[in-house]
């Protein structure tokens, strides 16, 4: 579960990287922050293909080369802009997840070898690599490398989020299930990894059903599912320990950061009917409006019942003979946030 001071700590870090040139230049160019001039050919022509810079605005820059986009001199400064920033974000996770005990003789299965957690390019979050966990970054007191690559100085905020998050419950029972976990449970989690790795060699070599990626990254999940359900006892903890407080690094420090730092601070809908709770985890909220959400973005929920902000997962259309055509939404509850962040 997040915390205020998890959320407090997150938005002093945006605050400081938003300060940066290369952050500030960039967020400039995405579409939801245009509010004169014309957009980058490159981004009006993605937009006009039916994507929205919203879900994975540190990522864009990546689709122009694939999709044949326009490159002009504006464009290529864009996209230098945001693979430093991403870069800085993938630098910032992996520091984070070094402060993990034992980092990095993790042996949690999800570590396989091409398996979900480690393959690049199959989901909008950091990758477990190889490279990664051979860098060397548990040896660090911080990530001093941030500062040259952004320009300013940003590493106390980073810092300090690593020191919020290692208070949480999720990092606390993954620690403690760390030290529960003998050698024989070792072996198990360690047998189960190369179990995991044989499944998605086998995915492979069968040749997948579709080019899509989304079904390529449900397999790979589906596979991590099930060989973690077979673990017994203290093997099956550890690993469930692990899917949490990875789960929690991701939704922190890439899902809402990247949103931060891209789009500044949760707009607000001001109308929100038939509000829908699920406690989680994660709390979920849907509901209805009338006013237009994207999906990835974060908002304030004008409702009573809602008084943290709600990252959008899904939306869609509904017609009703009565009330006509209506929005429906639903999205994750950051808890912790309608504390911790100014309305």
């Amino acid at each position: 579960m997040t915390t205020a001071a998890v959320w407090e700590s997150l938005d002093a870090m945006a605050i400081a990287w938003r300060r940066s040139r290369r952050v500030a230049d960039m967020a400039a160019e995405l579409p939801p922050n245009r509010r004169s001039g014309r957009l980058l050919p490159a981004l009006a022509k993605f937009e006009e293909r039916g994507h929205e810079a919203e879900s994975n605005p540190l990522q864009i820059y990546k689709a122009f080369p694939h999709m044949g986009l326009p490159i002009d001199t504006a464009t290529a400064k864009f996209m230098s802009d945001s693979e430093q920033v991403e870069r800085s974000l993938v630098t910032t996770v992996c520091w984070i997840r070094s402060r993990l005990p034992h980092y990095p003789n993790i042996p949690a299965p999800q570590l396989a070898n091409k398996s979900f957690h480690m393959a690049a390019g199959l989901n909008f979050n950091v990758p477990w690599s190889k490279e990664a966990l051979a860098a060397g970054f548990q040896f660090q007191s911080a990530p001093v490398q941030l500062n040259s690559a952004l320009g300013i100085s940003v590493i106390p905020e980073v810092v300090e989020l690593a020191d919020q998050l290692a208070h949480t419950p999720e990092w606390t029972k993954f620690s403690e299930a760390f030290a529960k976990v003998d050698s024989g449970e070792r072996r198990e989690l360690l047998n189960a990894r190369k179990k995991l790795a044989n499944k998605v060699q086998e995915m492979e070599g069968g040749g997948l059903p579709s080019d899509d990626p989304r079904i390529t990254l449900n397999l790979r999940k589906s596979v991590t599912r099930e060989v973690i359900e077979e673990l017994p006892g203290n093997a099956r903890n550890f690993a469930d320990a692990f899917s949490a407080v990875d789960d929690l690094i991701n939704l922190v420090a890439v899902d809402v950061f990247s949103q931060l730092i891209a789009f500044g601070r949760p707009s607000v809908l001001s109308e929100a009917r038939d509000i829908e709770m699920d406690p989680g985890p994660p709390p979920v909220a849907r509901f209805n409006s009338v006013e237009p959400a994207h999906i990835s973005r974060i908002y304030w929920v004008n409702h009573p019942l809602i008084r943290d902000a709600i990252q959008m997962d899904q939306a869609f259309l509904g017609t009703h003979v009565v009330h006509g055509t209506r929005l429906h939404y639903s999205g994750r509850i950051l808890t912790g946030t309608g504390r911790a962040w100014p309305q």
